[in-house]
This record gives C-alpha cells, structure tokens and sequence, in this order.
C-alpha cells in the first residue's frame, strides 16, 4: 500500500481517504478506472496535487491529471523497469529512473521526453529527487558504483552534471529531501541514515544503526528536526536530528532590540562610572571632562546666557 498525503492506493488500486484520523475508501474513484496498470514499482504526487504518475515493473510510466485522471503521458517502455519517479517542485517536469538505464527526465506540459542523463562507467542509478530550493534548481541521483553509494548532481538549466560524492559504504536505499530544500535524507542496506547539507554536500549527521536492516523509505519532517524511516522488516522508527531551530522574524527583531538596549546601558556605565579614563593630563587649554549637557545639548536660553 503507498502512502499518498490524504490518499492511500492499496495494491488493487483502491483509493482511501483520511478525514479526522478514521479511513474510508473514496466513492469519486472508481478501481476500474486503475484495471489492467498491473505491479507498480512508484506512485508519487506533484507537489501541488494536481498530477499523479505512475511506474510499472514492466517499465510503462503514466502521468494522470487529478482528480480527473486525465491521461498526460503513456509511455509503455519508458524504461525496462521503473525505481523511482519524482516531480519538479513546480511539477512541469517529471524524473524517472532505472537499475539498468538513464535517469530520464520528462516535459509533463509538452508531454514528451526532455533529456535522458546517462550513467558513468559500472555505475547504476536509483532514487531521484529534485530539489525543493527554487532558487537553485538541481536533481539528485542515488547511484551504486564499485560497491558504495554516491549521490549525482545535475543542474537543471543546462542538464549538465556537477559530479558526484560518496555517501555511504552500501547502496541507497531510500533517499528524501527536506521541505526547504537545504538538506538530503540518505537511508542504506545497512540499515544506516545521514543527512546531507545541499549548499557544501557535507555530512551534518550520520547514524550507524539507525534500523536493524535496509531502510526502504525516508521522510523529514517540516522543521527537518526528526527523521521517519521504515525498514524492510516493517519497522518504523523516528530519529532526532542536529539541525538547529530555525530563527524566526521577531526572534531576530528581539535580538537586535536588545543588542541595543544593551549597548545604551554599556554606554551610560562606562560614562558615569570611568572616571579614570578622563584623567589624563590636560593641555593648557584643554577643557576637563565634558558633561552629559554637553553632549546631549543644553536647554539654557542663549539669550539668557549672553547677558
């Protein structure tokens, strides 16, 4: 069963509903419509819900508009067989990947193929995600390559490959993306996850035994502070990450002001108080210490004064 936000497909393609914690199957899906797509390897949502695609294991990849299942794209062998599917963030583009092939990058408006981007020597792809930064648009690839687990770079403007780094010492197995896009979420056959920071592609945090056994599905939470995986054994565990508490706006506003108030107080101690600083030896005509009035004016009638 696949886990689609408010949406549950079962293997027979059944749609469920969540309201208010309890399940229902959905009445404006009829399973007829689903008869015949057979075993599906990923089914995934646009960001906006408004497109769902398909991937067999036979390799045939169908893009529907929803809720109106419209069809988009039906490719039957868009590859041998289908390992993942993701959406652009603005979901125009669609990415589907292959053990055996190219990452295959598809024009959802235009319905047809973008690119294809081509694996390196002895190298194998899995997941991809695009990234959720709008403003630096990338597409990462898990890949296997001489027995460890990289993570591919594409820039999406040009589809030129940035490189690629290793991540893990054995295949990825689950891979996901933070909702702002600043971080990667890597799960392995062994059971381990790290998160990946996206501006430098360093480890912020790697945890050995996360699960007993090979992760086969990562998700963050919204604040990126807690990380879902699920095992192939079924287990479902939840792990405290490092990142930091991201600031708010008025908890910047409330530190400047302080920082403020802090530096007038500074200033009025050292004033009243540092007498020793304005012993120093005057000149003939060099005037003593000046007073808070000379500094912060005087109120003294002028004309007042010159009489």
């Amino acid at each position: 069963m696949f886990c689609l936000g408010k949406v549950f497909v079962s293997a027979t393609f059944r749609f469920v509903q969540v309201e208010q914690g309890s399940l229902s199957w959905s009445p404006d899906m009829d399973p007829q419509r689903f008869h015949g797509f057979g075993e599906q390897k990923k089914i995934c949502f646009s960001a906006d819900g408004s497109r769902v695609a398909f991937g067999g294991k036979d390799g045939r990849l169908r893009v529907l508009d929803w809720p109106g299942l419209t069809t988009l794209i039906d490719e039957p062998k868009a590859h041998k067989s289908i390992k993942d599917l993701d959406f652009s963030l603005d979901g125009a583009l669609l990415a589907s990947t292959s053990e055996d092939g190219p990452c295959r990058v598809w024009d959802l408006d235009k319905a047809m193929p973008l690119t294809s981007l081509h694996r390196e020597k002895a190298e194998s792809f899995g997941f991809c995600r695009f990234s959720r930064n709008g403003s630096h648009p990338f597409l990462f690839v898990a890949a296997f390559r001489d027995g460890k687990g990289y993570v591919a770079v594409w820039e999406i403007a040009k589809w030129s490959r940035l490189g690629s780094k290793k991540f893990l010492d054995c295949e990825i197995s689950a891979l996901a993306t933070s909702c702002d896009g600043k971080r990667l979420a890597l799960g392995g056959m062994d059971g381990a996850v790290s998160v990946i920071e996206v501006k430098s592609m360093q480890k912020r945090q790697y945890v050995e035994r996360a699960d007993t056994c090979g992760i086969t599905l990562l998700e963050m939470s919204p604040n990126s502070r807690a990380l879902l995986s699920v095992s192939a054994d079924g287990n479902v565990r939840v792990t405290a990450t490092n990142v930091p508490w991201p600031w708010k706006d008025w908890q910047v506003y409330l530190l400047l002001a302080g920082l403020i108030a802090m530096s007038a107080a500074l200033f009025y101690i050292f004033f009243e108080l540092s007498d020793s600083f304005w012993r120093f030896p005057l000149g003939r005509n060099q005037p003593a210490r000046p007073s808070m009035r000379a500094i912060y004016g005087s109120s003294v009638d002028t004309s007042t004064a010159e009489g």
